[in-house]
């Protein structure tokens, strides 16, 4: 029965991590000193906050939280608020990340001392998250996601690792723009050092997920969804997406149809219509695997679907009348839907993981089943503790948080036309310039995009502009395709923003000449232009902005 209760807590346990691994648990805390001669404390982690106090060099602090680069501290007076971390360094952890018993059973309290009320007991199996630290009582994350408090003399630190020493690399939460990757090699040693003598803490299998929390030389350190961290060489991982819209990869080819058309078809399938914002979805579900095929019409202006189901369902009435001429059942079993359109249609198919649903969608969008890699220029790590953040504008307005929010409103619009949106940040990253590029390429994008911001010695340089690398005598880059790519987002970005036209730009940027598909590098407009520095600080330029490079990428598919 023992047996059975460790089972079924370890199973809680991983089920834990991936139920509540998004939520962003406090970090470990750190003492840490400030390094600037005088820096700002902010309301919130980001300079748009108001600053509520100001310290100087050489104060030392606790940390209470982190989130993008930032950490939040106590002040003297009580008071909290959020100071940049690259004006600090390390001096001491204050707490381990993870704690077990040092012996017998510790209960565990609603709050930071004997005089609270017991809530549950703390086992000697159990290995928990700490949070936070207050006198000598640990604040813990169990494993329901709720939080209590236990007495710090009597636990011990759970894994007593080599870890990197910056608060940042800490930090739970995958919404902080952590880079996840999985296990590329049959097996991989998690390590206690980032070298092949260090303790093996793990042994991992192929497909093992996790998250990259830091990089030393030629290891991260990583931490897998059931908690356990520690250091794997990079040769050996593969990066996985950041961030994805809900539409998957296009079809590559309709499989073979295992059925011959003869006789009584071998399954029976629903079929039901939806109207969606980019125009409709034809479910198919069924009680076993479909198999299908989807064929284009002679003329270009319809498809026709083919199953080895019966179908059953009701055609839809209402839905892209304006566009679809005809629509009906075919097949001597009603085992297909013809559907043909008197307005310029798209569409995109895909199959569940266990072949017993198929969705077909159709609109007006040319960005349907698309996949768009964008890149969020600058916002790397140039060490454990220094990062890039590319241009900085004389209101201290910095290039890497322009390019992210940019990315982040034009993923959403894309996805709202039906394209799949791959990031190779939502956050700070550890990837290279390659490793961006390399991002979109295995993931076989249709669609490369950076976005950056520009700047130049004199303030008078203005207006927005479009690279490309394609060298005419290189049929690898296709030097048509990227070109039209160029003209089809700078015509948009000049017509919607407004901005005068810098023009289409030819360079050796590496995220361009490494990418494999029609790639381009925008750079918004420049930072060291005050006027255009001011239009980069608002919300609604760069939703605009958002909304140029979906109308150039739509136009580049139609």
């Amino acid at each position: 029965m023992k047996n059975w209760s460790k089972c079924l807590f370890l199973c809680l346990f991983c089920l834990s991590f991936l139920l509540f691994g998004q939520q962003q648990y406090a970090m470990a805390a750190y003492r840490i000193e400030i390094t600037a001669q005088v820096l700002n404390v902010r309301e919130g982690a980001s300079t748009a906050y108001d600053i509520v106090a100001q310290i100087q060099k050489g104060e030392q602090f606790t940390t209470v939280a982190e989130k993008d680069g930032w950490y939040k501290i106590t002040l003297a007076d009580g008071k909290e608020g959020w100071i940049l971390a690259l004006y600090t360094k390390v001096v001491d952890q204050a707490y381990p990340d993870y704690v077990k018993l040092a012996g017998g059973t510790v209960n565990i309290r609603s709050g930071p001392g004997t005089n609270y009320a017991v809530i549950g007991s703390f086992l000697d199996d159990m290995v928990l998250p700490v949070l936070t630290l207050k006198g000598d009582w640990y604040q813990i994350q169990m494993t329901d996601g709720s939080t209590g408090w236990v007495a710090s003399w009597l636990m011990q630190a759970a894994l007593d690792l080599d870890k990197p020493t910056t608060g940042d690399n800490n930090s739970s939460s995958d919404n902080s723009g952590k880079q996840r990757a999985t296990v590329d090699s049959d097996t991989l040693n998690l390590r206690a050092k980032p070298d092949n003598n260090g303790t093996i803490i793990s042994r991992l299998t192929r497909g093992t997920n996790m998250t990259i929390l830091a990089r030393s030389g030629d290891w991260y350190y990583v931490r897998t969804e059931t908690g356990k961290e520690g250091y794997v060489p990079f040769l050996y991982i593969r990066y996985l997406d950041t961030a994805t819209s809900s539409v998957t990869s296009p079809t590559a080819a309709a499989p073979t149809m295992f059925w011959n058309g003869f006789g009584e078809p071998p399954g029976t399938a629903n079929v039901t219509f939806q109207k969606v914002s980019l125009g409709m979805d034809i479910v198919l579900e069924s009680q076993g695997h479909i198999d299908y095929q989807l064929t284009e019409m002679r003329n270009g202006k319809g498809l026709e679907l083919i199953t080895d189901c019966a179908l059953n369902g009701e055609l839809a009435n209402g839905i892209l009348n304006d566009a679809i001429h005809k629509m009906a059942w075919t097949g001597e079993h009603s085992n297909g839907i013809s559907i043909e359109w008197q307005k310029e249609l798209y569409y995109d198919i895909e199959q569940s993981a266990d072949g017993k649903m198929i969705t077909l969608h159709i609109g007006t969008s040319p960005l349907i089943g698309k996949t768009i890699v964008i890149d969020a220029g600058h916002g790397g790590y140039k060490t454990s503790q220094n990062i890039d953040v590319g241009a900085v504008g004389a209101s201290g307005l910095q290039e890497s948080d322009i390019t992210l929010d940019i990315t982040l409103k034009t993923q959403k619009k894309l996805m709202d036309a039906g394209a799949k949106v791959i990031l190779t940040r939502n956050g700070y990253s550890y990837l290279t310039l390659e490793e961006r590029a390399w991002v979109s390429n295995v993931n076989n994008a249709d669609i490369f995009l950076s976005i950056h911001v520009n700047s130049f010695t004199s303030s008078a340089a203005k207006g927005a502009s479009t690279w490309i690398y394609a060298p005419a005598d290189n049929s690898r880059y296709n030097r048509a395709e990227r070109l039209r790519l160029a003209e089809c987002l700078q015509n948009q970005i000049v017509a919607q923003t407004g901005l005068s036209n810098y023009g289409i730009r030819e360079d050796r940027f590496v995220v361009i000449r490494e990418s494999l598909m029609p790639s381009a590098l925008i750079e918004t407009a420049f930072i060291s232009n005050p006027e255009e520095e001011k239009l980069l600080g608002t919300e609604s330029f760069r939703a605009q902005y958002a909304q140029a490079i979906t109308s150039g990428l739509a136009d580049f598919f139609k």
